[in-house]
């Protein structure tokens, strides 16, 4: 039997341009030794994606390929099915519509899980295409989760017992299940290896950028569920929400030239940091 040690897992529905880009940079992967298997769970009736998903075949001899064409209840839904479906040690999710653009880090995410075993996962930069600055360079924050993901879903390749052991996906959550996992985790001291480089270009368009604010409220849901929405949670959730509410006054008064220098400025220190 071959061990397979990565699963890719890329959820989709009904955004067919946008899953092809995506399955076309994980072809371009380069995988070294290791045996990986890309999981695509398709939870829409677009003709053109089942048409592709059946006639789906992978260019590369150590990467095989499983597609499920289903209805789901939502994102956390989709993302344990392909969990339950993974073979892999490990895994990474990948949304359809973000790009794997660094070439080598499967392999060197496992060279440095190798050389740092203390670390139980490990996580990368974004380009964020930001409909509003074009890309930006984001920083994983990599601090107390009152103020919001400290690192970005699509660079985390974990092991696949330690999230069943995290307990999986709340499928109560329509957009913060990611966060949700990863509040748990911390919970159960699971530490992340940081790797300082871009390795995802990330669709600014999807459901967490546009719907902001209910990001936030289920944010909030999520540490007083774990029971970790202490003094010091609240503070930096307070943070995160005064600056939601400085971004929102900003583009009401039109000044996205400013908004724009603001981001930049703001992921260009947070860089500076590591």
């Amino acid at each position: 039997m071959v061990l397979i040690k990565l699963t890719l897992v890329t959820i989709t529905f009904n955004n067919f341009e946008e899953l092809k880009k995506t399955i076309a940079t994980v072809f371009e992967q380069n995988y070294g030794s290791h045996r990986v298997e890309l999981v695509v769970i398709n939870g829409g009736k677009c003709t053109l994606t089942l048409d592709y998903l059946k006639k789906l075949e992978s260019p590369l001899e150590n990467l095989t390929i499983k597609t499920i064409s289903e209805p789901d209840k939502g994102i956390a839904d989709a993302f344990n099915k392909g969990l339950n479906l993974a073979s892999g040690e490990f895994i990474m999710y990948l949304n359809s519509g973000d790009l794997l653009i660094d070439k080598n880090y499967i392999e060197q995410a496992f060279l440095q899980l190798e050389q740092n075993k203390s670390f139980d996962f490990i996580h990368a930069q974004v380009i964020f295409m930001d409909s509003l600055v074009g890309p930006i360079l984001m920083v994983p924050r990599m601090y107390n989760v009152g103020r919001g993901m400290p690192y970005y879903h699509q660079t985390m390749i974990c092991k696949k017992s330690d999230i069943v052991k995290a307990g999986s996906f709340n499928t109560s959550f329509r957009i913060t299940m990611d966060y949700d996992l990863v509040v748990r985790m911390h919970k159960l001291n699971m530490k992340g290896l940081y790797y300082p480089h871009p390795v995802v270009e990330m669709d600014g368009s999807g459901i967490s950028a546009t719907s902001e604010w209910i990001s936030i409220q289920e944010s909030k849901r999520s540490m007083i569920n774990n029971g970790v929405f202490d003094f010091v949670h609240k503070c930096y959730f307070f943070k995160r929400v005064l600056f939601y509410f400085i971004r929102k006054t900003l583009l009401k008064l039109h000044l996205d030239s400013l908004l724009s220098i603001l981001k930049r400025v703001s992921n260009s220190m947070r860089a500076s940091r590591f």
